[in-house]
C-alpha cells in the first residue's frame, strides 16, 4: 500500500475507470459519451 501511494504521488501509477453498460434495442446505451458537469440535477440544487 505504501508503494502504491508513493507511485500515485510521483505519477508513475495511474488509475483509469471504465463503465460497462448493457445496450438497449438499436444499440443505444442511453448514457452520454461525456459527463455534463455544467448542469445540476434537481437532487443537488442548493448544495
Amino acid at each position: 500500500m505504501a508503494a502504491s501511494r508513493l507511485g500515485f504521488e510521483i505519477d508513475t501509477i495511474q488509475l483509469h475507470q471504465t463503465l460497462g453498460v448493457k445496450l438497449g434495442p438499436g444499440g443505444s446505451s442511453g448514457m452520454p459519451l461525456r459527463p455534463d458537469f455544467s448542469t445540476r440535477s434537481a437532487n443537488h440544487a442548493g448544495v
